[in-house]
């Protein structure tokens, strides 16, 4: 009691500094309610209170234990991560319905009152759609569509106005029902880190937004190819270029180190390494990449290709001297060449991604064909053989100028993987 006496003048003697600073009169017995006239247990002439509980809270604000006066421990609440009570123990009668985040829990609805929303902790979903997701300027200062608020649009996460705190709600807690943060064990409220979260998912939707910019450079460039836009496709690939230049610039200046040392470059790292980790588990990176056919003649007959070729009509009309020029650095992840009417291994190789495959056919009377299944053809050294096929049917093969190959059963075919 000695120490909670202490306190409580403390308090006291703080408040009359802050009065007297701001010439504010103090309100009769200011500091002596209660009885109090400089020893609060001795002098109090009523009952003690006894309904005093204290709240014990998590990194997230949940209570955890409340204690009475006395310091024992009155209830117990254990949670599910979405927020639902998993465990819950009373000593006595007293019940607090603040529980998960500190927030009131509807003891008939089983909902908590967050303030712009209710929340339903059994499926972890908002029964209210976002008030940020819903564009309007009169009564919300942020705004998704405006790129505000932890990336706002570009920013996955806020694309579903139901999930709560990004469906992460171990660690970030939303306070209000409209402002998911990120939280820090021991550190859930203060300024400095509520601020270091709003930066930090600028960063990460940052991101997102420059790899949608991205995708959406590729796809032009690709339709650019299919349409054998040439102008297009020389302004898509000086583009790339210059962005290329642009970074390597940027890396090679040391702004990088010091930028990455950032909330918005940490977020945009993390976000950058969580979408490459994510792309390589599901086998995205590494087996993707653009399908090309090479000698393909006027028009592709492989679905899903792009025509390479110089007598094109329909894709790109060119040498395999300039493949280079349409197809960046491990660009390509598949090329099939039917009948190859030049070498080309080596002219090609260097846009291959590492693993991608290249499918060749042909007849033994072709001589570019024979050069490559034999191991004799420029460029096989960047290539490890992973499939070798003879007496295939001749069904489908035509010669350069159009007319079947004729006979059956005597292409051959050999499978490259990129090293």
């Amino acid at each position: 009691m000695n120490v909670s006496n202490a306190i409580l003048q403390t308090a006291t003697q703080s408040g009359l500094t802050v009065m007297q600073q701001y010439n504010i009169t103090p309100p009769p017995n200011y500091g002596q309610n209660a009885g109090y006239n400089g020893n609060c247990v001795n002098n109090y002439a009523g009952d003690k209170e006894k309904e005093i509980y204290w709240f014990h809270p998590d990194h997230l604000g949940s209570s955890s234990y409340i204690t009475g006066l006395d310091g024992e421990v009155t209830q117990n609440i254990e949670y599910f991560p979405s927020g639902e009570t998993f465990v819950e123990n009373h000593r006595n009668s007293n019940y607090s319905p603040y529980k998960f985040n500190g927030k009131e829990l509807d003891a008939e609805t089983g909902y908590y009152y967050y303030g712009a929303r209710y929340y339903n902790p059994r499926v972890s979903l908002w029964l209210n759609v976002d008030p940020l997701a819903d564009y309007n300027p009169f009564y919300n200062i942020e705004h998704y569509i405006d790129g505000q608020h932890n990336g706002g649009v570009y920013n996955s996460g806020n694309l579903n106005p139901y999930t709560y705190c990004y469906n992460s709600p171990v660690l970030f807690v939303d306070p209000n029902g409209k402002q998911g943060y990120f939280m820090t064990p021991g550190n859930t409220s203060t300024p400095q880190n509520v601020q270091f979260a709003k930066r930090f998912l600028s960063g990460a939707g940052r991101f997102f937004g420059d790899a949608w910019s991205g995708i959406k450079q590729q796809t032009k460039l690709s339709w650019d190819i299919n349409t054998a836009n040439r102008q297009g496709i020389e302004q898509g690939v000086n583009q790339m270029v210059g962005q290329s230049q642009a970074q390597a610039r940027y890396i090679l200046s040391g702004k990088l180190i010091k930028d990455i040392q950032t909330p918005e470059g940490m977020g945009y790292a993390s976000a950058a390494i969580a979408t490459f980790a994510l792309a390589k588990r599901l086998g995205a990176i590494g087996k993707s990449g653009l399908n090309v056919e090479v000698f393909g003649g006027e028009t592709s007959s492989l679905k899903g290709f792009i025509n390479y070729d110089i007598v094109a009509t329909e894709g790109i009309r060119d040498t395999t001297s300039n493949f280079s020029k349409y197809f960046k650095s491990g660009s390509v992840g598949n090329v099939v060449a039917n009948n190859p009417q030049a070498l080309f291994l080596e002219e090609i190789s260097g846009s291959v991604a590492k693993g991608g495959t290249v499918t060749v056919r042909g007849t033994i009377n072709n001589k570019y064909f024979k050069t490559i299944f034999n191991g004799k053809a420029k460029g096989l050294d960047n290539f490890e053989v992973v499939g070798r096929h003879e007496g295939l049917s001749s069904e489908g093969y035509y010669r350069s100028d159009g007319s079947p190959i004729g006979g059956s059963n005597n292409i051959n075919e050999i499978i490259l993987r990129k090293k």
